[in-house]
C-alpha cells in the first residue's frame, strides 16, 4: 500500500519566466486554500511544482493539488511509493 505520493507539476512549452510565475501562483493558491494545512504542505513541498505528500491522512490533499493544477492549465505526474523516499541532497555551489 502506498504511504507517500510524489507530485510533479509539468509546465508547458511556454516561456520559463511565465511558467515560473504560474507555478508560484499555483503554490500560493494551494497554500491559501488549505489554511491550517499550509505549513504541513510547505514542509512537504520540495520545490515549486514538486510535492511529497504523506498519505497517512488519505488522498484529499493529492486530489486538491491535482484539481488546482488542472484549473491552472498544468499536467500532474504522480508517483506512489510504499516508503518515504531517501533523498541525497548535495550542497549548493553558493555554500561551498
Amino acid at each position: 500500500m502506498a504511504k507517500y505520493a510524489l507530485l510533479v507539476i509539468e509546465t508547458g512549452e511556454g516561456s520559463r519566466e511565465k511558467d515560473a510565475l504560474a507555478l508560484r501562483n499555483l503554490a500560493n493558491n494551494v497554500s491559501e486554500s488549505l489554511g491550517a494545512q499550509a505549513q504541513t504542505l510547505a514542509e512537504q513541498m520540495k520545490n515549486v511544482g514538486f510535492y511529497q505528500i504523506d498519505l497517512s491522512t488519505g488522498l484529499a490533499l493529492v486530489s486538491h493539488i491535482h484539481r488546482l493544477a488542472e484549473q491552472a492549465g498544468f499536467s500532474v505526474r504522480t508517483l506512489f511509493l510504499s516508503e518515504e523516499p531517501s533523498w541525497v541532497i548535495t550542497p549548493s555551489q553558493s555554500s561551498t
